[in-house]
């Protein structure tokens, strides 16, 4: 079940808005202030935040901003104090919604509605990820050996941060195969669809797979 953090410094909002996420199917946690809700996320990682612009110890575009990008959960952001200049504010940081207190409740529902179909949809793309990878295909990639699982397990740590990655090496993934994993990969030797057996082959595979799996905001690499 997905799980959804509210923050209202109103009790009966509070009570009001958790009462409606849990029947939209998500479960549940409440916090009041950003002090709270940094404690909520310490311990739990929801699939959606909804938060209050105006808490009583700050502003609740902070507890987006401190999040890391890759790890952020999607973010609905209310208050009864709308305004254009924090509407823009919050969408250019990339928050989901901006909605205005009293909030619109059909409006929320199919907001929520999204948000489960997304993450029911990423579950999905997952799950066929695992069975391509157990049969040795990863992105363009392909090889199931011990070695080649090691290369994937790389580009899954690092593809969601924000650091910058610097493919070294030369000659084609055919060939740094060859070298790294003398073994059969899975019946045939590692092969980098889509960037030809031309030197440097095997970085622009490797770097396409890291590409595919950046969040939208990462997206540098570099080739040498």
């Amino acid at each position: 079940m997905p799980v959804a953090l509210i923050v209202d410094d109103e009790a009966r909002a509070l009570s009001a808005m958790t009462e409606l996420v849990e029947k939209e199917g998500f479960s549940a946690i409440s916090a009041g202030t950003l002090a709270e809700a940094r404690g909520r996320l310490a311990q739990t990682r929801p699939d959606v935040v909804l938060v209050d612009l105006m808490l009583p110890d700050g502003n609740g575009l902070e507890l987006f901003q401190e999040m890391e990008p890759a790890q952020r959960p999607e973010v609905i952001l209310m208050t009864g104090f709308a305004s254009v200049d924090s509407a823009v504010a919050a969408l250019r940081t990339g928050v989901l919604d901006y909605l205005t207190k009293p909030v619109d409740i059909r409006r929320l529902k199919t907001v929520l509605a999204n948000v489960s179909r997304t993450l029911a949809l990423k579950e999905e793309i997952g799950s066929l990820r695992d069975e391509l990878r157990e049969l040795g295909r990863f992105g363009r990639l392909i090889g199931n050996s011990t070695v080649m699982q090691k290369v994937y397990d790389l580009v899954v740590k690092v593809a969601p941060t924000d650091a910058t990655v610097l493919l070294v090496g030369g000659g084609s993934l055919l060939e740094v195969g060859r070298r790294i994993a003398p073994e059969r990969l899975g019946g045939g030797d590692p092969v980098g669809h889509g960037c030809g057996g031309e030197p440097g082959a095997g970085r622009c595979g490797i770097s396409r797979a890291v590409h595919e799996r950046c969040p939208a905001t990462v997206r540098e690499a570099a080739e040498v």
